[in-house]
């Protein structure tokens, strides 16, 4: 009898604390499953609604595509899908807490005619309810590598829901002018209602890369202020120095290579409960900023990765320190692309390649009120496994990636209420 009360108990305190404006509504009708107005159930939707989307298809562009384009070929294709098992629990009209898969990931492709790069990107994020049957636990993280091809439907809708599962989509379409000698600069238009640009300098591997989004004609909640403000219509700022190698020199044997860049994530809080979901992108609520600073050290004595970073918003704390060993090539992708670009690497007879990393360190998060989540200090773990390879005849290089770990810094950045869960990542390169 005590696991029944335990559980009732805790539903109506879920129910108890929702927000004023959930008063007065219905938290169970008609086919609905989750019980509405709760801090898990406004979280999970606002979350997935916003932040996860943008994020993914501009770090996937930023990171993979244009640095793929870069090369000479024809085109590329980039595909990344992760999977985080029992993200989160919310209370059912059934009396129980529901396990969350979310499950997700980001696609995208484009035509290099020389100077002029033509390229789409798109990302998808699913949620849904945890089986307790083995053979669809087995198949739970491949549906986000299904449902990542659907994407450009985001130009027409951006979300299909129900409350055992959700899709939502976002895409971007965009073209970037790139000279050798100069540098290179990137626009995309966002179907979530932005502009996506990126400016890169190829001298001193400098680059900027930032969404813009218009403010909400009805502002909520008294913001007028964040109305007016235009860095508060920037939810992805990032800049920085991609690559020290022109600085170090020689050095670089012994002390590595070097990443340093600052980014700023706005997070649009979560939507007041009697806000309908498929509403929820043109009300805007309380957001909070989140900028941080980052020191990224490659290939210490060939074998010691270790990264630093420090935030500046909400508050000053340290947000992450990470130790990591290495083998092989280990590097990330658009720093190996950029070297192959100016001076080729050599692989080996075969062309192949394997690199291997394994890291452990902290991450710490703000305290993110309106996800209902504490943030605080957090341990974190990966273990990275890539693997590819070049044909330097036919000009074309393909790559595999996969991570497995908990709390590593760019799965919080996109799903923040995901700590503490372990996650799978995989993704591949294709230059033809």
């Amino acid at each position: 009898m005590k696991r029944p009360c335990l559980v009732a108990g805790i539903l109506a305190g879920a129910v108890w604390g929702t927000p004023r404006a959930a008063q007065g509504q219905e938290v169970c009708s008609g086919d609905d499953k989750i019980i509405r107005g709760t801090v898990a159930h406004n979280l999970m939707y606002g979350a997935i609604n916003t932040n996860s989307s943008v994020f993914g298809a501009a770090a996937l562009v930023e990171q993979h595509l244009l640095p793929e384009l870069s090369l000479k070929g024809s085109g590329a294709a980039h595909y990344t899908v992760t999977y985080i098992p029992a993200a989160l629990r919310v209370p059912t009209c059934d009396l129980r807490m529901q396990k969350i898969d979310l499950s997700g990931g980001a696609f995208g492709a484009g035509a290099n005619l020389g100077p002029l790069k033509l390229y789409f990107a798109g990302s998808t994020t699913t949620h849904q309810f945890a089986s307790d049957k083995a053979n669809e636990r087995m198949a739970s993280p491949f549906y986000g590598a299904g449902f990542i091809l659907g994407s450009p439907i985001a130009f027409f809708k951006r979300r299909f829901e129900r409350d055992d599962l959700s899709l939502t989509f976002d895409a971007m379409l965009g073209a970037q002018l790139d000279s050798p000698d100069i540098g290179s600069i990137s626009a995309a238009y966002i179907a979530s209602k932005g502009l996506y640009t990126n400016v890169s300098e190829h001298h001193l591997r400098s680059f900027i890369g930032l969404v813009y989004q218009e403010a909400a004609d009805g502002v909520e909640q008294g913001l007028e202020a964040q109305k007016d403000n235009l860095l508060d219509r920037l939810p992805y700022l990032k800049a920085g120095i991609a690559d020290f190698d022109w600085l170090v020199g020689e050095a670089q044997d012994t002390i590595g290579s070097t990443r340093m860049y600052a980014r700023r994530l706005r997070y649009q809080g979560v939507a007041p409960s009697n806000v309908p979901r498929d509403q929820v992108d043109e009300v805007k609520s309380r957001s909070l900023n989140f900028g941080t600073v980052h020191l990224e050290q490659y290939k210490i004595l060939g074998a010691l990765d270790v990264s630093v970073a420090a935030a500046w918003e909400p508050e000053p704390f340290i947000h992450e320190i990470t130790v990591a060993a290495s083998a092989g090539q280990s590097l990330p992708e658009d720093m190996v692309l950029a070297r192959m670009q100016r001076e080729g690497i050599d692989h080996g007879e075969d062309g192949y390649f394997i690199g291997l990393r394994g890291a452990v360190g902290m991450v710490r998060m703000p305290k993110l009120w309106y996800y209902g989540v504490e943030g605080g200090p957090l341990f974190r773990f990966s273990v990275d496994i890539m693997m590819g390879g070049q044909d330097p005849s036919n000009e074309s290089y393909n790559m595999f990636f996969m991570t497995v770990g908990m709390n590593t810094p760019e799965t919080l950045a996109l799903f923040p209420f995901a700590q503490n869960s372990g996650f799978m990542k995989m993704s591949g390169s294709f230059v033809f």
